[in-house]
């Protein structure tokens, strides 16, 4: 169930227009980021951010599928 809470918050925050993956402090990914890990890599590129979320809730990532 938490997963899917997860992934719901996930396409929410996707779809946001305020979602920008240009910016490295964006903090809609840093809220994701807590949500899953407690805390937020802002220190990584937004992509690098996205293969640890991908990684997290799915066990791999998914680098070739955009």
């Amino acid at each position: 169930m938490k997963t899917i809470c997860i992934l719901l918050c996930l396409f929410c925050f996707f779809e946001s227009s305020s979602f920008a993956l240009n910016s490295e402090n964006n903090p809609d990914l840093a809220r994701v980021e807590n949500l899953i890990f407690g805390m937020s890599y802002s220190n990584l590129k937004s992509v690098d951010r996205l293969s640890k979320i991908e990684k997290r809730l799915f066990g791999k990532t998914y680098s070739s599928d955009s």
